[in-house]
């Protein structure tokens, strides 16, 4: 048996419909690997990715019409499956 320890990347994408003002979030993660895709873990309903050789861009469903992105940039490493959040214990301010 193989065991291949790879740390990812993961990070929200706040999407928005400047049509109808749908809002939702698309989870996404990375390998931390030179080459590695980005992967949608999960996305709101309402919103759909279409993928091409730029990249994914989100829709709306219903309006068919891109979703502008906000990333977030909270990010966290993950390494064996275990979720390391990049923050500040309480009452640290960096």
């Amino acid at each position: 048996m193989l065991v291949i320890m790879a740390a990812f990347e993961r990070w929200t994408e706040i999407l928005r419909c400047p049509n109808c003002g749908l809002t939702g979030v698309a989870n996404l993660s990375q390998s931390k690997h030179v080459d590695a895709v980005i992967v949608i873990d999960t996305m709101s309903w309402g919103f759909k990715a279409v993928s091409s050789q730029y990249g994914d861009t989100y829709f709306c469903d219903d309006c068919n019409r891109p979703a502008t992105e906000i990333r977030t940039g909270k990010r966290a490493r993950t390494h064996r499956n275990e979720c390391i959040p990049n923050h500040n214990p309480p009452g640290q301010n960096n």
